[in-house]
């Protein structure tokens, strides 16, 4: 077993590991974005050159100008982006400082809950000791155990009678001439076939000898089903049994603990709910700035494209465009140099573009699982999955599956299901006061966020009788038939 604080402790460091990844690609895709503006600027001051070498043309096409003007223009663009980097970055940096305190506050609150809880299982026990000579009490314990043992009965016989009719009803069920008589209902009150179609129907069902054979197949299916209604019965009176005892235990923890602890528990599971809410809001705030930097990164916003855009405008003029092929066509050396000059430095942020395309890949991997690790955190919190009594069973382990989260291997919502599957609430001497009290754990908590991911199940001391439920729908409980 893995304790719930352990379990959002491993969540919360690999949240750490990522954002430390996500920093460090980011400042590499953003470094690259520099570089990439610095070789567009030589790319300007070289072509400006070849257009000095040039000068009547370029005076005449206004290629000197048009450079001057883009090389302008495209500052103010990318001065601007890099306020707004700024900005973005400072929202992150602030909400970053401020989920750390809420975290600590959370972790402060859960252990003010946590030292209330256990006064309360402390009175919770003094309930059961006070009760243990209690005529009424004693009635109700021995008819819950009575009961629960006839339970547990009723299931291994529902169990091994349905994997008897899956044996004994094989032959059945691979003779596909007893299959089509018996979903006919050839025999029943049901079969409204008529005349001639009727009447060779019976014939068939003579010849094979189905009526005896119905027959038997009938009651081999019939016994599970009954079996199974009995045992949901007794389920059912299992579970008033246990509510009796609930309320007879739970009124007493009340007594001994008193109002100002129940009311004490209760305000400090609404400062808890309060909590809750404005982690939601920073969790949101920290998403937003987190994608909004990530375009940044990857040089996919606006004033980066448009800047881009603006430069493959002016390569693309046919001014331009003639002047370095008359470059060619010249004896002198100086103008062709410029030229290579230009088409090096395209090639140079052809190939640095090309590198950053597996770091943008990578980031957008990193930002995806990074939300997702940020959206589980908050969802453990709002399901109480780090309370005092909330424990994960460590098979499959428990870091395993976070790991696989992590690689990709499965979904968050994959995660969170198992993790649901795995939890546990242990068994705690107030637990009958809990569920009389609507208070968490077993008062319920929130819905889970969307996606799939839902609220967690709960345990307590009718856990066995849940068992033995999921037991028999895993005995399938078939009725269906064949020769």
């Amino acid at each position: 077993m893995q304790s719930g604080q352990q379990t959002l402790a491993g969540i919360e460091e690999a949240l750490r590991d990522l954002k430390t990844q996500q920093a460090s690609i980011s400042t590499e895709l953003e470094t690259a974005n520099r570089e990439r503006v610095g070789l567009v600027a030589d790319r300007l001051t070289a072509l400006r050159r070849l257009a000095a070498i040039r000068a009547r043309d370029a005076s005449e096409d206004g290629v000197i100008d048009a450079a001057d003007n883009l090389s302008h223009q495209v500052r103010g663009i990318l001065e601007a982006r890099l306020r707004t980097i700024k900005a973005l970055e400072e929202r992150q940096t602030k909400a970053e400082v401020e989920r750390a305190t809420q975290v600590a506050r959370q972790d402060e609150q859960t252990r003010r809950i946590a030292v209330l809880e256990e006064r309360l299982d402390h009175f919770g026990t003094e309930a059961r000791s006070s009760l243990a000579q209690d005529k009424e009490h004693s009635a109700l314990v021995e008819a819950h155990d009575r009961l629960s043992a006839t339970l547990a009965k009723a299931v291994d016989k529902a169990e091994q009678v349905t994997r008897d009719e899956h044996e004994k009803g094989l032959p059945y069920r691979n003779d596909p001439l007893f299959m089509y008589l018996w979903r006919r209902q050839i025999g029943a009150s049901q079969y409204q076939a008529s005349g001639l179609v009727r009447m060779l129907d019976e014939w068939v069902a003579r010849l094979v000898k189905y009526p005896e054979a119905r027959a038997n197949y009938a009651l081999l299916t019939e016994i599970p089903v009954r079996l199974r209604a009995h045992a949901e019965d007794l389920r059912r009176q299992v579970q008033a049994a246990k509510m009796s005892l609930d309320e007879m235990e739970g009124k007493r923890t009340r007594e001994l603990a008193g109002s100002d602890l129940i009311a004490e528990l209760r305000r400090e599971r609404e400062r808890q709910t309060e909590l809750d809410n404005e982690f939601e809001r920073i969790t949101s705030e920290l998403a937003e700035t987190g994608n909004q930097l990530k375009v940044y990164a990857k040089g996919e916003d606006q004033s980066f494209i448009a800047a881009v855009a603006a430069y493959a405008a002016f390569l693309e003029r046919e001014p331009l465009r003639r002047l370095m092929g008359q470059a060619a066509a010249t004896a002198t050396k100086a103008d062709d140099m410029v030229v290579e000059d230009v088409r090096r430095l395209g090639q140079v942020v052809d190939d640095l573009e090309a590198g950053n395309v597996s770091r943008r890949r990578r980031l957008d991997q990193i930002a995806e699982r990074q939300v997702e690790l940020a959206r589980l955190a908050s969802n453990f919190r709002r399901q109480r999955y780090d309370d005092v009594g909330s424990e994960f069973n460590d098979s499959p382990r428990v870091e395993d599956l976070l790991q696989m989260l992590l690689r990709g291997a499965i979904t968050a919502a994959d995660y969170w299901m198992r993790m649901q599957q795995q939890q546990n609430w242990k068994h705690r001497p107030g637990d009958p006061w809990r569920r009389q009290s609507g208070l968490p754990p077993f008062g319920g908590f929130p819905s889970g966020w969307g996606g799939g991911f839902g609220g967690g199940r709960k345990r307590d001391d009718d856990d066995d009788d849940d068992d033995d439920d999921d037991r028999r729908r895993r005995g399938g409980f078939s009725t269906g038939g064949s020769f």
